[in-house]
């Protein structure tokens, strides 16, 4: 077998899941060198600073800020697979390419990491606390009501850095897998730092939270193979109910939403929260069923939502 080559993000996290990926991969095929990975800027990287900017001269690629470069090179060949970051992919799928989820997906909450305990945190009059989530910033403003919120750039260590170095900011808020698998790697250090975990209820992630994704060409049977073996069959229900939910809704990460699909006995439990960005309306709704019909509960679960009036909250709260 030649070698496969797996495209993926230079940022550590980045790096480190692909890793786990492809060694994945490597160990059912029972070793060997079979797995080349590429390293590649997307255009969010690219256009960090400048990003508004860059998005109104390029409209189409607005939604696949952290996945279109590394979705064109799986599209035209240049790498046989794509590994993502569930939560960074848009609702729309490359054309002649496929997604699936690989591994067991990690915790999906948000963290919030600060320079002092959560109780201390929480007495400070006006703690200053950064996300580059709008989602995580509405849900903020309910759950941490005096908190001046703001936005900050940059991956988890580099957000980490700023948190540590700057007096002007008291705690920074993350996805809890991200946090996870870069203190296994070694890459990160929490040492001095406090973290808090906002349960589901809280502050519902967003769909595909700490799910790993795999993309490839659909006429490529050999990787669709190897794929299917690092599968698991829980994160996959999970992730086919949110990714249909999402995409009946035709969302986006950068939208003020959360769907969660917790999967238990055979069953799927999905949830899925719309805000505004004045905290002045939302939406909610659940859904229940067999894991066999996972995508038809995330239909019916967006179905409802969109009769509720969910079209109009979501447009009008999305970050262009």
């Amino acid at each position: 077998m030649r070698r496969l080559k797996a495209i993926t993000r230079k940022s550590e996290l980045a790096k480190y899941q692909t890793g786990l990926v492809c060694s994945a991969l490597t160990e059912s095929l029972d070793g060997g060198d079979c797995m080349e990975i590429i390293f590649k800027d997307s255009l969010g990287d690219r256009y960090r600073e400048s990003w508004v900017e860059f998005t109104d001269a390029n409209p189409g690629t607005a939604k696949r800020k952290w996945t279109y470069e590394l979705e064109l090179a799986v599209q035209s060949g240049v790498a046989d697979l794509a590994i993502h970051s569930g939560k960074d992919l848009p609702s729309e799928v490359m054309p002649g390419t496929v997604l699936r989820p690989v591994m067991v997906r990690e915790n999906a909450t948000d963290v919030l990491v600060t320079k002092l305990p959560s109780s201390d945190a929480d007495e400070l009059r006006r703690p200053r606390i950064a996300t580059g989530s709008l989602r995580r910033t509405v849900g903020l403003r309910k759950l941490i009501p005096n908190a001046e919120l703001f936005s900050i750039n940059g991956n988890v260590t580099t957000r980490l850095t700023k948190l540590r170095e700057s007096d002007g900011i008291d705690g920074v808020v993350l996805a809890s897998a991200g946090v996870n698998r870069l203190s296994a790697s070694g890459e990160l250090d929490l040492s001095g730092l406090f973290v808090r975990e906002f349960p589901v209820n809280e502050l519902m992630p967003c769909a595909a939270q700490g799910t790993l994704v795999a993309q490839y060409r659909d006429d490529h049977l050999e990787v669709k193979k190897l794929i299917t073996s690092v599968v698991d069959a829980t994160t996959e229900s999970a992730w086919l109910a949110e990714r249909a939910c999402l995409e009946g809704l035709s969302a986006s990460c950068d939208s003020v939403l959360g769907i969660y699909a917790s999967v238990q006995n055979g069953q799927i439990l999905l949830r899925a929260w719309i805000g505004s960005q004045e905290c002045d309306e939302e939406l909610t709704g659940s859904e229940v069923g067999a894991i066999e019909q996972a995508e038809e509960i995330g239909r019916s679960l967006s179905s409802k939502l969109l009769k509720q009036g969910a079209e109009n909250l979501i447009k009008s709260n999305t970050k262009e």
